[in-house]
C-alpha cells in the first residue's frame, strides 16, 4: 500500500522547489475547477491498492503533477524526473487530461 500524502509531505517538507510546484498546481486545479475530480480518482487508486488489485504507477502526462503524486493516483515524482505539469493541465487549454490508473489485467501479467 502506498505511503500516506502526510508520509510523502514530511519526505518533501522544507523543500522550496516541492512547495512552490505544489502551490503552482494548486491554484490552476481550483481555477479548472478539478479539485472533486482529484479526490475522486485519489479514491479509486487508494481502494485498488486497499484490495490488491494490480494498478500501474501512472501513465502519460499525469506523471508530472505533484498532486497526482501526493495523492497516489501516480507513484512518479515530477520534480526528481523533471516532469512538466502543463504537459498534463494547462490553465490556458481547453481539454484536459484524465489520470490513467494503468489498471492491469490478470492476462497481462
Amino acid at each position: 500500500f502506498p505511503v500516506t500524502i502526510a508520509q510523502k509531505w514530511l519526505e518533501l517538507k522544507g523543500d522550496p522547489i516541492y512547495r512552490k510546484r505544489l502551490e503552482y498546481e494548486l491554484k490552476i486545479v481550483t481555477e479548472k475547477d478539478f479539485s472533486s475530480y482529484f479526490i475522486l480518482i485519489s479514491d479509486v487508486c487508494n481502494y485498488m491498492y486497499k484490495n490488491q488489485i494490480l494498478i500501474g504507477p501512472g501513465r502519460g502526462s499525469s506523471g508530472g503533477s505533484l498532486i497526482c503524486y501526493l495523492l497516489n493516483i501516480t507513484q512518479v515524482d515530477p520534480i526528481k524526473y523533471d516532469l512538466m505539469f502543463e504537459r498534463f493541465l494547462d490553465i490556458n487549454r481547453l481539454g484536459y487530461s484524465r489520470p490513467c490508473h494503468g489498471r492491469l489485467h490478470k492476462s497481462r501479467i
